[in-house]
């Protein structure tokens, strides 16, 4: 990651752009596509990876330093995560269940090392191809949400997980990118699609009212407020109107959760802050959210003194492989406090905290050099994702995608699971690589200043 050619290559598309395109479609049952453990978003990952690895073989003279501080973060992270799994010297199925969520992190290197050569055509073909997957995903979505709830009991079940079943906290957040996405268009000018992002809008929004996931809306409630910022630098007349536009869009969410908690991830949002008066209708909800709230905070806290009960927990983690939710009380607060789970998601491996579940697994050590890789990340989507009109949208959805995904694995499972994970580090090397030609471009105009 640290060297790489700059010159354009004719690929048609970017290194795994199928793979995350067919996520981002289907999701959790999309990642379970496969066979005896073989999974067809696994197949499509790997082939692209060894695709980029054979081209970058061929180096030619001129060479540009792509290193910084997420390429230089990235390289240390995965050093730490491979020697901490051989320290754990347990090569099982756990293991490497376990490991493989972290190692994931090399999506990054490879849309960062196909970005820096890739063609605009090939840009524009890849952001056409990650678009078609995010309105798929929302057809089915406002089938299976809205439309025909019912439709997994009559679907198809591959390994163990119906077609066009929902995972409400992935798929109401990549809802949301869809919809920030159509409201990008309109706000920004974009008029010749109008009809279509109208119905992008309300499907979106439709899916949005019905989604019980409360991490899932605040996901895509940041998805939209990241387009509007982008939609409006990209606008020059409206850039004054920017903030003011930004913290009125914040205070009608807000506003809406407050005043009128009547869609069940309000509901159930209210229910978890203090002082929001819910009505009747409800207050069952906002009882589940308090319920689930409660849970965590018990099974969370429990897990802070684990991890922290000696030095090399604290320093290390416990490594891959040994359960800690059912070798401690954790997994029976979580599950007994109150959680409910999606069908067919084990209780026993995840905290359903990302930050949480790292600095068990790894340590302070691993969970700051991750911390500090997705801050650069979110960084990067906030100010250089919607810059550049040579390449579709393909920089605005690696922001989208990255930026919605974080609240939704910060209280689940999301980024540690493939739908989620691929997407999110595969989207922060098209970021890194946007933010070096945002720097280069900065200061070639500086120079010509």
């Amino acid at each position: 990651m640290s060297q790489l050619r700059v010159s354009t290559e004719t690929n048609r598309r970017l290194y795994g752009t199928t793979a995350v395109a067919l996520l981002l479609f289907g999701g959790r049952w999309g990642s379970h596509i496969g066979s005896s453990g073989v999974y067809i978003g696994d197949v499509l990952l790997a082939g692209g990876s060894l695709a980029c690895l054979l081209s970058l073989s061929k180096f030619d003279p001129r060479v540009k330093s792509t290193s910084g501080i997420l390429g230089t973060t990235a390289l240390v992270f995965v050093s730490y995560i491979g020697l901490r799994y051989l320290w754990s010297a347990d090569i099982s199925r756990d293991s490497i269940r376990d490991f493989v969520p972290y190692a994931y992190v090399v999506a990054m290197g490879v849309s960062w090392a196909s970005y820096a050569r890739a063609s605009p055509d090939a840009k524009r073909r890849t952001s056409r191809l990650l678009v078609a997957g995010l309105y798929g995903h929302l057809v089915w979505c406002l089938v299976s949400f809205v439309l025909y709830p019912p439709i997994a009991t009559i679907t198809p079940v591959v390994d163990g997980v119906p077609i066009f079943e929902t995972r409400s906290d992935f798929d109401t957040a990549i809802v949301g990118v869809a919809l920030a996405l159509a409201l990008h268009r309109v706000v920004s000018g974009e008029r010749k699609y109008w009809m279509v992002d109208v119905a992008i809008v309300g499907s979106a929004i439709a899916i949005l009212v019905v989604s019980e996931s409360r991490a899932g809306t605040l996901g895509a409630a940041v998805a939209v407020l990241v387009a509007l910022r982008h939609a409006v630098k990209r606008r020059r007349s409206l850039r004054k109107r920017n903030e003011l536009m930004m913290f009125g869009l914040a205070a009608v969410i807000v506003g809406l959760i407050i005043v009128q908690p009547s869609t069940a991830a309000t509901a159930r949002l209210a229910g978890v802050i203090p002082g929001i008066q819910t009505s009747s209708q409800s207050q069952a909800l906002a009882a589940s959210g308090r319920g689930t709230a409660d849970a965590r905070e018990r099974t969370w806290s429990y897990l802070v003194e684990y991890g922290t009960s000696s030095t090399s927990k604290t320093a290390f983690g416990v490594g891959f492989g040994p359960d800690f939710m059912t070798e401690t009380p954790a997994g029976r607060l979580l599950v007994g406090g109150g959680y409910q789970l999606d069908s067919g998601e084990t209780a026993t491996r995840s905290p359903h905290n990302y930050w949480l579940g790292s600095f068990i697994r790894l340590g302070i050590i691993g969970l700051a050099l991750l911390t500090l890789m997705v801050a650069v990340v979110l960084s990067f989507a906030w100010r250089t994702g919607g810059l550049g009109k040579d390449e579709g949208d393909l920089g605005l959805i690696a922001a989208l995608v990255a930026v919605s995904l974080v609240i939704p694995a910060s209280l689940g499972v999301v980024l540690e699971s493939p739908f989620g994970s691929v997407p999110f580090w595969w989207a922060a090397g098209v970021l890194a690589c946007r933010a070096r030609e945002a720097r280069a471009n900065y200061r070639m105009e500086d120079f010509r200043g």
